[in-house]
């Protein structure tokens, strides 16, 4: 898939009704936007066609996006209102194989074609799911992208690999619940050829409002404060489904946005370097 391939998006699930289709609108324009007659009323760019119609089958919204990056500016831009007013269920994305346009009335029609989906395509597919799904705090829409033997390795965890869908569920659960605006921006992208392996660099933001609970661990207090991490994942791919996720974070800036550790230059730092040498003189012990 190209950078320049549209995406599809579809959305009928049975949360999305048209007066929760309509809140919607009136919170992403700042309730000057409905109902919508122009593109320019929305504030992100990189949307072709929307469709939103009542079906026999219930409300429908049907989107056609430029390429990938706009999916990901249309995600980054409207953030948590979906749940917020109720939709459960994320929007599914598909690779456009063809895709027509008749332009202007004068012009003539056009044409914008991609190869058929490729396991590479097939992976970027994936991540672009994931990170809407993470930007919704769609917890099932989370669990379906995965394998159901998905390893799930995070350094930030209470437990280090996580195994099963079940486990990551209660995971990611208790950290959008502890962080309620959590939002992750997908900053770069590297596939491998054959699409078995994908890796992003992203930048989480969000703010520690609640108690973060683990099983069989106290709860970490929160601290009111904005949190901005950068951290880099790779996914190993089957089926179109995250077999292995991995994180990496500089855990030490981690663990001082989120109070683990104290601020640079603090006392507190300086005596934890301090008490740092107790416990190398332990381990040379044990040496």
């Amino acid at each position: 898939m190209s950078a320049s391939t549209p995406i599809l998006g579809i959305h009928r699930v049975p949360s999305l009704t048209q007066e929760r289709y309509e809140e919607v609108v009136r919170r992403l324009t700042d309730r000057r936007g409905h109902p919508l007659h122009s593109m320019s009323q929305l504030p992100f760019n990189g949307l072709l066609v929307h469709v939103a119609a009542q079906t026999e089958d219930g409300f429908l919204i049907f989107d056609v996006f430029e390429s990938q990056q706009a999916v990901e500016r249309f995600g980054k831009t409207i953030g948590m209102i979906p749940k917020d007013v109720g939709i459960t269920e994320g929007l599914k994305l598909y690779p456009a194989h063809t895709f027509l346009s008749a332009g202007q009335a004068t012009a003539p029609p056009r044409a914008m074609s991609s190869p058929l989906p490729g396991p590479e395509s097939a992976a970027r597919t994936a991540l672009t799911r994931w990170y809407a799904a993470w930007n919704a705090h769609d917890v099932n829409a989370i669990s379906a992208l995965m394998t159901d033997d998905v390893r799930y390795e995070d350094p930030s965890a209470p437990r280090a690999v996580m195994r099963g869908r079940r486990e990551v569920q209660d995971y990611v659960g208790a950290a959008f619940a502890a962080i309620p605006d959590l939002q992750l921006e997908k900053l770069e992208e590297w596939v491998t050829g054959g699409g078995a392996v994908i890796a992003s660099y992203f930048r989480l933001s969000g703010t520690f409002e609640t108690p973060l609970t683990s099983p069989g661990q106290p709860a970490l207090a929160p601290t009111g404060q904005h949190v901005e991490i950068f951290g880099m994942d790779r996914s190993e791919i089957r089926d179109e489904r995250l077999e292995r996720h991995q994180i990496f974070w500089d855990m030490a800036e981690f663990g001082r946005q989120m109070g683990f550790f104290p601020p640079r230059g603090s006392r507190m730092e300086t005596l934890t370097r301090r008490l740092q040498h107790l416990t190398a003189r332990r381990l040379q012990r044990r040496a």
